[in-house]
């Protein structure tokens, strides 16, 4: 298996290509220090510990500390196993919901799938312009691919949506914190935060649901039907009055 086709099933656990030249390096270089890594890979220095902070996080690196020098080395395949075993299950999850919302009314339903980061700001962007002053939009679970991937093009897209007066309230997982804590600061923009991060990325525009994946391919559903929207709304209040 070659080293790129290796890649692309490591970003099936949400690793991006950084994450995923990293966790390469220490699986093949165990007990070795960060700052080897940033030597030997040429990388930018906050990356990398922004980096090996996240899969300490996935359980993926583990990290000792010898004579005060931070040393990181892999957790071994066996973890890398059920990382993506969990993240298996939460799609199963999500796949689940969607089908129970299925039983409902589906009269006038439109569903479609585009694929690509394109095919992704091109649906959000249409939805977006749907909207009216003092309309709202929800977010939920959006994982920290899409802000390391997309950042300049979302912030763009939150700046026309606060000129249009387009509310929005976002709950995300820990780990974008400090995504968040840039969009706390805006006008017409209210975020809290999960604990254990929603089961699913959900974004809901008043009668337009998407369900982006960012993994080894770019794919977002988007459906548009009033009863599935009001749906996910619920489910989001529920999560709302949850988080913090």
């Amino acid at each position: 298996m070659d080293r790129v086709k290796v890649k692309e099933a490591l970003a099936l656990v949400g690793l991006t290509p950084i994450d995923a030249d990293i966790y390469l390096y220490v699986s093949a270089n165990p007990n070795c220090r960060a700052g080897r890594i940033i030597a030997e890979l040429d990388l930018n220095r906050s990356k990398v510990y922004d980096s090996l902070n996240k899969l300490s996080k996935l359980g993926l690196v583990s990290c000792v500390l010898t004579n005060y020098v931070k040393r990181y080395a892999s957790t071994g395949p066996e973890m890398l196993r059920r990382t993506y075993e969990s993240k298996s299950e939460a799609m199963g999850e999500t796949i689940n919901y969607l089908s129970s919302l299925g039983v409902q009314d589906a009269k006038g339903l439109r569903l479609r799938m585009v694929e690509g980061e394109e095919g992704y700001k091109s649906v959000k962007d249409e939805f977006l312009s749907q909207l009216r002053k003092g309309d709202e939009m929800l977010v939920m679970g959006a994982p920290l691919v899409v802000f390391e991937r997309l950042e300049y093009y979302l912030l763009g897209f939150h700046k026309r949506r606060r000129t249009m007066g387009v509310d929005m309230r976002a709950i995300y997982n820990t780990e974008v914190k400090k995504f968040g804590k840039i969009r706390e600061k805006w006008s017409r923009t209210q975020v809290r935060y999960l604990h254990k991060g929603a089961s699913a990325w959900v974004e809901i525009f008043r009668d337009n649901v998407m369900v982006p994946i960012f993994s080894d391919r770019v794919i977002t559903i988007a459906i548009s039907d009033p009863a599935i929207a009001s749906s996910f709304r619920d489910y989001f209040d529920i999560l709302w009055k949850s988080s913090r």
